[in-house]
């Protein structure tokens, strides 16, 4: 089981679907993805930097599935 804890929103480095890693149809592993924030999104800050966020709900159920 692989539980990915994520708002699945990509900021930086490769595209998240892209470089996902698949799983044959007989693998017995199941992708949980739990999502964090809200589909508006939030601007969060912390130690002198802010980024705005947002909950990328289908790029997580793309992962998952």
């Amino acid at each position: 089981m692989i539980i990915l804890l994520t708002d699945g929103q990509r900021t930086t480095g490769p595209d998240s679907i892209q470089t996902r890693a698949p799983l044959p149809p007989t693998a017995a592993c199941r992708v949980y993805t739990v999502g964090i924030g809200t589909v508006a999104g939030e601007t969060i800050g912390f130690e002198g930097w802010s980024m705005h966020v947002r909950l990328d709900e289908e790029t997580l159920k793309t992962i998952a599935t």
